[in-house]
């Protein structure tokens, strides 16, 4: 009998250290904090850790974000600029264009909305080319906007259609009919090649006009070499030229 109670009291000791231990544990847990902040200190809880998945650098998302900042950035810029430069053409009257008067001086000022409009109609709205792109490199090379216009829009329609789509090449510079073609790396050199090309070969000791460009036959003066081949290419110059005419005098 007393081997018995012995047991049970050995037991009954064990339960009551395992009961002591956990109450104080608890009261630990809720004291120390209640504590802390007794004294005007936070508590540090422990919390579990979260990971965020971060957006990969180049993901499709954050490339077409990009691009649709650089799109706005460079619209308002365009926008900004055509404010500028319309400015220049407020008081500009916009003389008749007679039929087959292709005299460029009288297109000498072109208003940045004026060529746009020329490059979307043309371009039928997909060309990569802006009116600031051509009025800067004319600027560059000396060669009126007037002639990139007319040959740009004839020769490949501002760079939406053909070789000159393909090669970045608007004015098919190089690009000859026996099936030699000049590339470029953007469609801007495309444009410096037209202008330094006219200006060189074309007109090397004057100023060129898309007037003695038409009547010298778009002949190189060293050669006789011609532009191109197309025996129409007079015709389709003059009318480009008088729509472009048009155009103008109802900007004006």
């Amino acid at each position: 009998m007393k081997k018995g109670r012995n047991k049970f009291m050995d037991a009954y000791q064990v339960w009551a250290n395992r009961f002591a231990v956990a109450t104080a544990s608890t009261a630990l847990f809720v004291g120390i904090p209640t504590y802390l902040q007794s004294r005007g200190q936070e508590a540090e809880v422990p919390r579990e850790d979260i990971h965020y998945t971060a957006e990969p650098e180049f993901s499709p998302a954050s490339e077409e974000r990009i691009r649709s900042k650089n799109h706005e950035e460079r619209v308002k810029a365009l926008e900004e600029a055509w404010r500028a430069e319309e400015k220049n053409y407020q008081n500009f009257e916009m003389p008749e264009a007679e039929p087959n008067d292709h005299d460029s001086t009288q297109l000498a000022k072109l208003s940045p909305r004026v060529i746009q409009e020329v490059i979307d109609h043309y371009g039928n709205g997909k060309s990569e080319l802006t009116a600031q792109d051509i009025m800067g490199s004319s600027k560059r090379t000396t060669v009126p906007e007037l002639m990139y216009l007319v040959s740009m829009a004839q020769e490949g329609n501002f760079a939406t259609k053909g070789r000159a789509k393909r090669t970045n090449n608007p004015g098919n510079v190089g690009n000859t009919d026996n099936g030699d073609n000049r590339y470029l790396s953007s469609i801007e050199k495309g444009l410096d090649l037209y202008g330094k090309t006219i200006a060189r070969e074309y007109f090397p000791n004057e100023k060129a006009s898309l007037g003695a460009f038409i009547e010298n036959g778009f002949r190189r003066p060293i050669d006789g070499a011609r532009y191109m081949r197309d025996e129409k290419a007079e015709s389709k110059y003059i009318k480009i030229f008088n729509d472009i005419a048009r155009r103008a005098r109802r900007k004006s």
